[in-house]
């Protein structure tokens, strides 16, 4: 709850993390609620503690880029072993993925709040369906890491009713390297992909500031 919340910029960076109103706010013990709070500072969602006290942490445009610039290269790297020891089954999942997606972006122009959700999560599987055969756990595990906390900028900046068309393009555009296992290719696409979102971010934040 309070990493959807934090995700889905409801607890705002730079707010105030106590105990005693989260437990009030989620209606859970305060065991629960400092345990989750030291679970996502481990993962810098969260930061702070002891006695500082914990909070929401700033965005900014250094850590944007950084986070950007990071993903591309690891999932460079995954897309090139996933095709690499990818087998039929592996290829079947990245279609289906891609036709759950496909089904998003249009109703996404109609009711952006009903259906945001819900392309949030068949990104992320399209995205774990390309990487997913590198044989590499930890390397899954580093971009889904900072798959998250790109999620924390997209719930600001991404125009969920015109951003989410423009993505199942180079979506589509990426498959299609995938599956004729053009690694230069998918990795320029994959690279574009990631930065060319990240860009339009940054320039929203720098008129914000």
């Amino acid at each position: 709850m309070i990493f959807d919340d934090i995700l889905r910029d409801r607890l705002k960076p730079g707010e105030r993390l106590t105990p005693e109103a989260l437990s009030e706010r989620y209606s859970l013990g305060l065991s629960p609620v400092r345990e989750a709070l030291i679970r996502l500072s481990v993962e810098k969602l969260v930061q702070g503690g002891g006695y500082r006290g914990f909070e929401v942490p700033e965005i900014s445009i250094d850590e944007l880029m950084d986070i950007a610039n990071v993903r591309a290269e690891l999932s460079c790297l995954a897309l090139r072993e996933s095709m690499r020891r990818g087998d039929e089954r592996w290829e079947a999942g990245i279609i289906a993925a891609y036709h759950m997606i496909d089904r998003i972006p249009e109703a996404l122009r109609a009711r952006p709040q009903d259906y945001a959700n819900a392309w949030e999560e068949r990104n992320w599987v399209f995205h774990d369906a390309l990487e997913g055969a590198s044989g590499s756990p930890w390397l899954n595990h580093f971009i889904s890491l900072l798959a998250v906390h790109s999620k924390r900028y997209r719930s600001r900046f991404f125009d969920y009713q015109k951003d989410a068309l423009l993505a199942q393009q180079e979506h589509r555009a990426l498959m299609d390297a995938v599956l004729t296992r053009d690694a230069d290719r998918a990795c320029q696409l994959m690279t574009e992909h990631v930065l060319g979102r990240v860009r339009t971010f940054r320039k929203l934040m720098q008129r914000s500031e």
